[in-house]
């Protein structure tokens, strides 16, 4: 296990070896992304990305204040809940949070918004890619758009 608060979140940009460290482990475990949690239990994020869980309707991503580096499609996350009507929390999230969920997914620049179907070996919801981070790639996508067209 990597804790988060053993890097700088200001760092991260370009001290990425407990990233690379994570993912190597990740991948020797057989999965494709790792996760990072803070001294308390928090899970904070991936080795490159945002972590979020949908839970009983309602958007939920860990706070900053954790340690996490705020990542430009997280920021978004909260207007685009808003335009899918959605309540958005930024709460800590314990890995029982994130097994019970609903939904999980990841953001970041490069993966958008991509759904997690499985933690630690344990199917998330159905299992499958969930309605409402099908309808938060959407909406990021349709608000990319708007800001190309807009320049």
């Amino acid at each position: 296990k990597f804790s988060i608060g053993s890097i700088d979140a200001q760092a991260k940009y370009s001290a990425r070896l407990g990233s690379v460290m994570a993912v190597a482990d990740a991948q020797l475990r057989g999965v494709d992304e790792a996760l990072f949690m803070d001294e308390m239990g928090s899970v904070t994020e991936s080795t490159a990305s945002n972590v979020g869980i949908v839970s009983r309707g309602a958007i939920l991503t860990p706070p900053c204040w954790l340690g996490l580096l705020e990542g430009i499609t997280r920021d978004v996350l909260g207007e685009l809940a808003q335009r899918l009507d959605r309540p958005f929390h930024e709460v800590p999230l314990t890995r029982h949070d994130l097994y019970n969920a609903d939904e999980a997914f990841l953001t970041s620049t490069l993966k958008e918004v991509l759904p997690v179907t499985q933690i630690d070996g344990r199917r998330i919801g159905n299992g499958r890619p969930g309605p409402v981070a099908k309808r938060l790639l959407r909406a990021f996508r349709d608000l990319v758009q708007r800001e190309i067209r807009r320049r």
